[in-house]
């Protein structure tokens, strides 16, 4: 391993794609680009499932319309647990219609399917899956979430993801030290749990959510109420845009303005 530079790693994670989009995958869709209208809603609710910190103590907050509750557990003998990673549970409303999304699914799927039982999130009310982008940490407990829930979401679930790097084999290296195997996303273990791939290289609109690639398109939250794996709601008509972040981000967010 201490002879594979970074653009060897690249070069490997470039034929395994370019090898597995030779083969074919019967699950996969393609999302085309097109222009589509941005969507307006009434109200988000943002459910942090999974995040590096929790704040017992946080209490509830309100400015501008956005209002932020701790999430507590429903066992008092059992914390929430927090790791390197993200998940959230997306619940955007607009007039009667209620959507619920999950996005990213944390580092581990102890943590997600633990902090969900202690939550008392119902995932029977999960009716789409969104992947923001391919680092470990916000899919690393896709599978075991999917092993313990695919019985208790919808028959046709979708989940939206952006490109081929979302499948590439990744590798980090901490200082001068050996590149560490951060490992791959294979959807072919995706299609066992009969769940539909559709692969969004630029935004796309169901039925009325809009969907970004390469972009972790909650980073606002992370900051905040995010850090106490609270609720952020936010009430009004809101328009979701796509906006740069500042100079060192990963290239945008969706921000309700």
């Amino acid at each position: 391993m201490s002879n594979i530079n970074r653009r060897d790693a690249l070069k490997m994670s470039a034929n395994f794609a370019l090898a597995a989009a030779a083969g074919g995958f019967s699950c996969i869709e393609t999302a085309k680009a097109g222009p589509i209208d941005v969507p307006t809603i009434d109200k988000l609710s943002v459910r942090v499932l999974v995040d590096s910190a929790s704040d017992i103590f946080f209490k509830p907050q309100e400015a501008n319309g956005v209002k932020t509750e701790p999430g507590r557990s429903a066992n008092s003998t059992r914390p929430l647990h927090s790791e390197w990673g993200l998940s959230l549970l997306l619940e955007p409303q607009r007039g009667d219609e209620k959507r619920t999304f999950l996005l990213d699914y944390g580092w581990t799927p102890e943590v997600i399917n633990g902090n969900m039982d202690l939550l008392k999130v119902d995932a029977s009310k999960i009716d789409t899956l969104i992947m923001s982008h391919g680092h470990f940490d916000h899919w690393g407990g896709l599978l075991g979430f999917l092993e313990k829930h695919r019985k208790d979401l919808p028959a046709d679930l979708t989940m939206y993801a952006g490109g081929e790097d979302n499948f590439c084999q990744r590798y980090a290296r901490a200082g001068q030290g050996e590149l560490s195997d951060f490992g791959m996303l294979d959807r072919r273990d995706i299609a066992k749990q009969n769940v539909k791939l559709v692969l969004c290289e630029s935004p796309r609109r169901d039925r009325w959510p809009c969907v970004h690639d390469r972009q972790d398109q909650a980073q606002q939250y992370r900051k905040g109420a995010s850090e106490h794996h609270g609720r952020v709601q936010a009430q009004g008509r809101r328009r979701m845009q796509r906006q740069p972040l500042s100079a060192g981000g990963d290239g945008g967010q969706d921000r309700a303005r």
